[in-house]
């Protein structure tokens, strides 16, 4: 292969790798603000513990008279 073909072709999969990078970078700030909006803790940051301890919930008191 020509240098110059080398050369060409090695910019070109460069140019890919720091577009996979962004995306990956967009992704994870994405997942985070998803989190943030849903009032979980980003899944980054999560132990293993976390996933397995209950979530307060609000408890209601519905009563059905009839």
């Amino acid at each position: 292969m020509k240098p110059r073909k080398q050369l060409a072709k090695l910019k070109s999969e460069l140019g890919l790798a720091a577009t996979d990078l962004n995306v990956k970078a967009i992704s994870q700030i994405m997942d985070e603000l998803s989190a943030a909006a849903a009032g979980g803790m980003s899944p980054d940051r999560m132990t293993l513990a976390d996933y397995f301890e209950p979530q307060p919930q609000t408890q209601t008191n519905h009563r059905c008279t009839q």
